[in-house]
């Protein structure tokens, strides 16, 4: 399954548990397809704070679908 396509199905199931700076940043990136440099400049943040909120958030999604696996459940 193609990365932004997981992304979207794991928001979709877990995003309620991420902070709201991770939802929004993971929502404009990859619901959006924003850059990090538009997040960046949308969110008055820098772009290495944005780059640094992906990796936590994606993360914790990750994380989450390996001890609950709703996704996997969902696609089988």
């Amino acid at each position: 399954m193609e990365e932004n396509v997981r992304f979207a199905w794991l928001m979709d199931f877990y995003g309620g548990l991420l902070t709201d700076q991770q939802r929004r940043v993971l929502e404009l990136h990859f619901d959006q397809d924003w850059s990090l440099s538009e997040i960046a400049e949308a969110l008055k943040i820098s772009r290495q704070g944005v780059s640094d909120t992906l990796k936590r958030g994606k993360y914790q999604l990750s994380q989450l679908e390996e001890q609950l696996g709703l996704l996997k459940r969902h696609l089988w």
